[in-house]
């Protein structure tokens, strides 16, 4: 009989396989950074799949730092098709909420066998493998459109678990240096998300953006997503299996509709995909930066101490000119040398403290910070509401021509920080109009940190959300006039 030696670490588990030394249930996605104490400490080894995939992790390039010449990762499609991967998925996708949830073929997680597995994975090398129809179910949502959720066979859940991890491996490196994208990311939250934004890097930008996508989800570009992955990996098969799984078509009801748009909502990949598709849009929003439009705005003015010395130096300068004068007509005292002599010595001090700063300096150097979650996403610039209205054209144009993605310029709004409450992920964005807390010392009384930073975006609760989430499960009632 195997022994199998279960480890609890805080909230993770493994099963461990001790005639082997492999794992028997493993989820990659969170848990692989935490396997470095346990194969140092020699208690366990990886299977050699899992083995393949943390390679993929470390050494994958990152999406926005390359060369013409990158070397692409192949091999991957082999690697979904593994037997060994497809446990580790099957027993993955067997402990969740949806395991016997049965799809369009009727199987589910309760009757699945190893001998069936090796039928999965045989169909996969063998490249007769296709994604059954997803049922299409929708979710009422009240005073929204209802929002669609797919549901397919436990075959197709293990298959797209196992594309899911690899792709997850190859772009979590790019996701990470680009931090701009916290939605569907291992160990990243709202709350990681929301505490990025009020950050004392963001102070004085006082106008924000309000990223709006229509269906953002169920119009990714099929072709455009398979170009993307194109770029980084160079595995046909890999790619097409992907391709093929965005436009399996849905089964409605009893009808079979073709789709050739989306990211099936509810499916494995979807999330990932999703991410991997607007890295091009992450992009191209923080080089706005660099756009030489925005870079105008960048308007030089005189520095204000500078000025300062400049006056100093020409009043006193004037006053030598006055004894100059007197000079010529009488002879000067020795009280009136002595002011010459003292005069002159402030001339050349103030020369050596002007000669220190810039004549000149940048006002308003135009600045901006961009975050998203899923399809939601803010911008907060410090320019006006003319240069927000600009970006915002540019973001439609870009999404429209890039992306195939329309912006909704109704409901992507831009907000004034200081008099109005921007709204993201049920949180809302401000920059706070009262003084200064002082907090007192005992012996000297030191400024907030708001004294330093009086314009930094501050985070609120959306009340008028919560309010209607509480009319809406029955806690409060609302009240009419």
């Amino acid at each position: 009989m195997i022994k199998v030696l279960k480890i609890n670490e805080g909230k993770l588990n493994y099963k461990i396989n001790t005639s082997t030394g492999y794992i028997e249930r493993f989820d990659v996605t969170d848990e692989i950074e935490n396997m470095e104490k346990l194969k140092t400490a020699g208690i366990i080894n990886l299977t050699p799949e899992l083995k393949i995939i943390e390679e993929i992790r470390k050494n994958s390039p990152i999406y926005f730092k390359y060369e013409k010449k990158v070397k692409k990762i192949t091999g991957l499609y082999d690697l979904i098709s593994s037997p060994g991967l497809l446990r580790i998925s099957h027993k993955k996708i067997s402990k969740n909420d949806g395991a016997l949830t049965p799809g369009s073929n009727n199987d589910t997680a309760e009757f699945f066998s190893d001998k069936y597995l090796q039928e999965i994975s045989a169909s996969l090398k063998n490249k007769t493998f296709s994604w059954y129809p997803s049922i299409k179910h929708e979710i009422p949502r009240k005073n929204k459109s209802p929002r669609p959720i797919n549901s397919i066979d436990h075959s197709q859940k293990i298959v797209q678990n196992n594309i899911k991890m690899i792709l997850e491996a190859i772009f979590e490196n790019t996701f990470e240096n680009l931090d701009t994208n916290y939605g569907f990311r291992p160990h990243k939250s709202t709350i990681d998300n929301i505490n990025n934004i009020s950050s004392y890097k963001n102070n004085g930008l006082i106008n924000c953006i309000e990223g709006d996508i229509k269906g953002a989800f169920n119009n990714v570009h099929p072709p455009t997503l398979a170009k993307i992955l194109a770029e980084i990996i160079d595995d046909k098969e890999f790619i097409n299996i992907i391709y093929q799984a965005c436009i399996t078509p849905e089964k409605v009801k009893k009808n079979i509709i073709p789709r050739i748009l989306g990211t099936p909502q509810g499916n494995i990949i979807s999330p990932v995909l999703f991410n991997i598709y607007m890295l091009r849009f992450d992009l191209f929003v923080l080089d706005l930066i660099n756009d030489k439009e925005f870079q105008s705005q960048n308007k030089p003015i005189p520095n204000k101490l500078y000025r300062k010395y400049t006056f100093q130096i020409e009043k006193r300068r004037n006053i030598l000119k006055s004894y100059e004068i007197r000079k010529l007509i009488k002879k000067l005292n020795n009280q009136e040398l002595k002011e010459i002599k003292i005069i002159k010595k402030e001339i050349l001090d103030l020369d050596i403290s002007r000669k220190k700063i810039k004549n000149k300096i940048l006002f308003k150097k135009f600045r901006i910070f961009y975050t998203r979650y899923a399809d939601d996403f803010v911008i907060l610039t410090n320019q006006d509401i003319t240069v927000c209205e600009n970006i915002r054209e540019k973001i439609k144009n870009f999404l429209i021509e890039k992306l195939k993605l329309e912006l909704s310029i109704e409901k992507t709004k831009i907000t004034n920080l200081k008099s109005e409450h921007a709204k993201f992920l049920g949180f809302s964005i401000f920059i706070s109009n009262r003084p200064p807390v002082k907090v007192e010392n005992s012996k000297k009384s030191k400024d907030s940190f708001l004294k330093i930073c009086p314009q930094i975006p501050l985070i609120g609760i959306d009340q008028i959300k919560v309010f209607d989430r509480l009319v809406e499960k029955g806690f409060a009632k609302k009240k009419y006039s």
